[in-house]
């Protein structure tokens, strides 16, 4: 804007010369021709004021239906290059075993054909199996494909929960593994075998449905451990509390992180844990108020059983994460209703329910749109607004704008594409591209109506007078975003999103600003009594 302002005119003034030849005459001819044809299609179209006031009705119809019958997602599923197996920890097991596991999944995706190389992790946590992609000329299938291919083989691993997973998302804050799924957190206030037993149940439902592909949850009640029973009348006929018997046990077994120290203005934590790892609870002693020095084992009895690995809570409550994969064809925003319908069918009432992870997102993204897309609106009307000096001139402009967004919506459709954030950020920008156009005309059949000339004509001698300055920047602007759509390559997905925006907006906003602003123009300026449709 400061160029513009300041060099521009500077740079006109030394380099343009009056009598200069022009470098390419036949560009000239060329519009030349082209602004004749337009004033006369202009002026026949001019008369038909019921067809223009019936197109620009029947087009705000279609923008709306292609609004509610888009597919929407918060992202377009993106061909990154990479994808992978994962396989959570197993009760019980040791890091060797999960080593097997994971030895047997490298045996499955060595036979990729689109494979470049894979890498394996392995930790206490489980196993994470990744390949990475020749590049995307070169393979027959996308990751999204191979995963699927891959499922049947996968599933008959005995004794493990694996999952592929596809890297189909670069959004920040989406788990990898989880971008294309629905995870909805369940809690309750009751106990976790209760909602253990509820979700397993809802799991099992959601299989049956052909809308989703498979489903699983974090709430794992076969982990390995200990309960202790405490004898409440010995303990206190001998004088010790709960509380001795939480802390000795935990300070053998695990290790206490409760104290820290300060040196130099930083805390740093102090670890206080046994000298050695008991064998039974006879060998931890307590003292009680008597100094007497008393054996855990004669007041705790300690049980195998199978506990819940992690005790998950959300918002203060005891919860699980119910993460369900949804089928090639289906998307966040269609599967959504469905999920929370089977789920309220299959859930007690008692049960509490959210959206997490890319789901929730999703949600939030939805609202954001439509508040951005308003708050845009009212920003730029309200400059347009001073500018003018006026609430009806960039009432006129500003028409343009949803009629543009139907060229935008109308080339998602026939592309097969979807409203996600990279397609609204494409709407949102095409805001501000298409009212430039509006404003060419406007501006310019005001100030040829303050020189005295008639309504019609200033209208009409405004179109034709800047339809090659909005020709050229409109052609700028399209093969500027031309790359944006053909180009290949991981990611691609979402720069095409953003270019078919774009381009579908300008061409269909172009055309309405060139037909049907002025002629709203005119009907909105005429005076009250002698307006005639």
């Amino acid at each position: 804007g400061i160029v513009a302002l300041t060099l521009s005119p500077m740079m006109c003034g030394y380099l343009l010369k009056a009598d200069e030849h022009r470098m390419w005459p036949q560009i000239d001819r060329l519009f030349d021709r082209l602004i004749v044809a337009y004033k006369q299609a202009l002026a026949v179209f001019f008369d038909y004021t019921k067809t223009i006031l019936a197109t620009i009705a029947a087009t705000m119809v279609v923008t709306l239906l292609l609004f509610k019958f888009l597919p929407s997602e918060i992202a377009p599923k993106e061909n990154r290059g990479l994808m992978g197996v994962f396989v959570p920890s197993i009760p019980g097991k040791d890091i060797d075993t999960i080593e097997k596991y994971a030895t047997d999944i490298e045996e499955i995706l060595k036979t990729t054909p689109e494979a470049k190389s894979y890498l394996s992790f392995i930790g206490h946590w489980g196993a994470s199996v990744c390949l990475a992609f020749k590049d995307p000329g070169q393979c027959k299938r996308s990751p999204a494909e191979v995963v699927e291919a891959i499922k049947p083989q996968i599933k008959l691993l005995p004794s493990i929960d694996a999952h592929p997973w596809s890297y189909d998302s670069g959004l920040p804050g989406i788990d990898i593994m989880e971008g294309s799924s629905l995870q909805l957190a369940i809690s309750i206030i009751g106990d976790y075998k209760d909602l253990f037993t509820n979700i397993d149940r809802l799991r099992k439902g959601i299989e049956e449905n052909e809308v989703f592909n498979s489903a699983r949850h974090d709430l794992r009640l076969d982990t390995p451990g200990y309960e202790m029973t405490l004898d409440t009348y010995a303990m206190s006929q001998l004088g010790v509390t709960p509380y001795q018997v939480a802390k000795v046990t935990e300070v053998f077994f695990s290790g206490i992180q409760s104290l820290e120290f300060q040196k130099d203005g930083i805390n740093y934590p102090i670890t206080v844990k046994g000298a050695s790892d008991p064998w039974t609870l006879n060998e931890l002693y307590l003292t009680n108020p008597d100094g007497k020095r008393i054996s855990l084992g004669a007041v705790v009895k300690m049980t195998p059983s199978a506990l819940p690995k992690k005790l998950y809570h959300h918002n203060q409550m005891r919860s699980a994460v119910l993460t369900v994969d949804l089928e090639p064809n289906q998307t966040l925003a269609n599967s959504m209703p469905k999920l929370w319908k089977v789920a309220t069918e299959e859930l007690p009432d008692t049960f509490k329910k959210e959206w997490v992870g890319a789901a929730k997102a999703y949600t939030q993204s939805s609202m954001t749109m439509f508040l951005l897309f308003g708050m845009a609106l009212v920003f730029i009307y309200a400059i347009l607004a001073v500018q003018f000096e006026s609430f009806m001139d960039p009432l006129i402009i500003m028409l343009t704008v949803p009629l543009a967004c139907c060229g935008a919506l109308f080339v998602l459709w026939v592309t097969g594409q979807s409203l996600n954030i990279y397609t609204q950020i494409g709407l949102i920008t095409l805001i501000g591209l298409i009212t430039k156009h509006g404003i060419l005309i406007v501006e310019f059949a005001n100030q040829l109506r303050l020189k005295g000339m008639d309504l019609k004509s200033a209208t009409q001698q405004a179109a034709v007078l800047r339809l090659r300055p909005i020709l050229m920047t409109t052609a700028a602007m399209i093969f500027g975003t031309v790359p944006l759509v053909l180009l290949s390559g991981e990611g691609s997905e979402a720069r095409r999103a953003i270019g078919s925006v774009l381009i579908g907006g300008l061409l269909t906003g172009t055309i309405f600003t060139l037909f049907v602003l002025p002629k709203i123009y005119s009907l909105l300026k005429a005076p009250m009594g002698r307006r005639k449709i």
